[in-house]
C-alpha cells in the first residue's frame, strides 16, 4: 500500500485520477487518498488508467520525427494467485490454483509495458484479446501511421477470432498452435530424418519447415511453421500459425525471441510487486482490483526525465528491461 502511495505522487497518475490541488502542492499520495481512490473506481477510471502505457509509448518512446522500422506486440497471460475471497478469483485447471488471469502487452523492441487487463481466473488465454486489439491498434496507428505492426504470442492465443481480427487489421503474426494428428502425420518423415541424423552424427539437429493447412474453423488455408529439435534431451516438435512470408527458420527464430517477455513479466511481479497488489485485498469489489495492476506498473512511465525533458527509449537502449526503463 505504501508503495502505491508513493507511486501516486507521480504526475502521470495524478493527471489521470485527480484535479490539481488549489494550494499548488505537487504531491498527492497518502494512505487516506489511496483508500478513497481504490473504493471510488468506476469503469471510466479503469479505462483511463489502461491507456497510460500506450499513451506514454506514443509520446516518449521515439522522437517526433523518429519512426521505428516496425512495432512488435508481445502478448502473454500470467497467473496471479489469490488467497482470499476476491470476486471472480476462480480455480484455473492448468495452474491448479485460485487466481486471476491477467493479459499483459509489451512492445517487443523496447520492452515497454503497453497495457494490462485483469480477467477472472477461469478465463481462457485468448479471452478479451480481440477487444484489446480494438483499443490498442487505433492508438498505435494514429502515432505511427506508416509503421507495420507485428504480433507474437503462445498457443493459447491462436483462436479463429484472434486470427481473423489480426488479418482484418493487417497485422502480421506468428502464434503458437497446438499439435494434432494431422500435423504429426505431415511432419513424420522429417522427424524420422532428424532422429536418424542425430543417431548417426551424435550432434543436435535443428530443422525448420512449413506447410499449408486449412482447419475446419478457418475460412481459408494458413501457413503452419514447424520447429523440430533433436538433442540429448530428446525430441521437441512445435508448430506455429502465421500469415507472414519469409524463410521458416527466420520466422521461428523471431517467434522464439518472445521468450524475453516472460522475463519482463517476472520483473513486473517480483520487482514491482504487481501481482501481490491483486491478491492482498480480501472481499474487495472487482473494479478496485482491476485498477491495482495499473498503479505499480505506472512507475514504468515517468512523465519527466531528470532534466525536465521526456525520457525516451533511446536513452536506455543498452538495457531494454522494464526495470531499466523505470530507473
Amino acid at each position: 500500500m505504501r508503495e502505491n502511495a508513493i507511486a501516486l505522487e507521480k504526475d502521470v497518475v495524478r493527471s489521470r485520477c485527480s484535479r490539481p490541488r488549489s494550494d499548488g502542492r505537487t504531491t498527492l499520495g497518502s494512505q487516506p487518498t489511496l483508500s478513497r481512490l481504490e473504493h471510488a473506481i468506476d469503469r471510466s477510471a479503469i479505462q483511463s488508467l489502461a491507456r497510460i502505457g500506450i499513451d506514454w509509448f506514443c509520446a516518449y518512446a521515439y522522437g517526433p520525427d523518429e519512426h521505428p522500422p516496425d512495432l512488435i506486440l508481445d502478448l502473454d497471460s500470467t497467473d496471479d494467485p489469490t488467497h482470499g475471497t476476491q470476486q471472480l478469483a476462480l480455480v484455473h485447471g492448468w495452474y491448479d490454483q485460485h487466481m486471476y488471469h491477467p493479459l499483459v502487452w509489451f512492445e517487443g523492441r523496447t520492452g515497454l509495458l503497453l497495457r494490462t487487463r485483469l480477467r477472472p481466473g477461469r478465463d481462457a488465454s485468448a479471452t478479451g484479446v480481440v477487444d484489446e486489439l480494438r483499443h490498442i491498434l487505433p492508438l498505435l496507428r494514429r502515432r505511427f501511421p506508416h509503421t507495420p505492426i507485428f504480433l507474437r504470442a503462445d498457443a493459447g492465443m491462436a483462436t479463429p477470432a484472434v486470427e481473423a481480427k489480426l488479418e482484418a487489421e493487417g497485422v502480421s503474426y506468428v502464434l503458437g498452435i497446438g499439435t494434432s494428428r494431422v500435423f504429426k502425420a505431415r511432419v513424420a518423415p522429417l522427424v524420422a530424418r532428424a532422429q536418424a541424423r542425430y543417431e548417426r552424427r551424435g550432434q543436435a539437429v535443428h530443422l525448420r519447415t512449413s506447410f499449408r493447412h486449412r482447419a475446419k474453423s478457418w475460412p481459408h488455408p494458413r501457413r503452419i511453421l514447424v520447429k523440430i529439435d533433436v538433442t540429448a534431451a530428446g525430441l521437441n516438435v512445435r508448430f506455429m500459425v502465421t500469415n507472414r512470408c519469409g524463410r521458416a527458420a527466420d520466422l521461428v527464430a523471431w517467434y522464439d525471441d518472445r521468450g524475453t517477455s516472460e522475463n519482463w513479466i517476472r520483473e513486473l511481479k517480483l520487482d514491482l510487486h504487481v501481482a501481490p497488489q491483486l491478491s492482498s485485498f480480501p472481499r474487495q469489489r472487482l473494479p478496485p482490483a482491476a485498477v491495482q495492476p495499473r498503479l505499480p506498473a505506472a512507475r514504468l512511465f515517468p512523465a519527466r526525465g531528470p532534466c525536465g525533458d521526456a525520457t525516451r527509449v533511446g536513452d536506455h537502449r543498452d538495457d531494454s528491461s522494464p526495470r531499466a526503463m523505470a530507473l
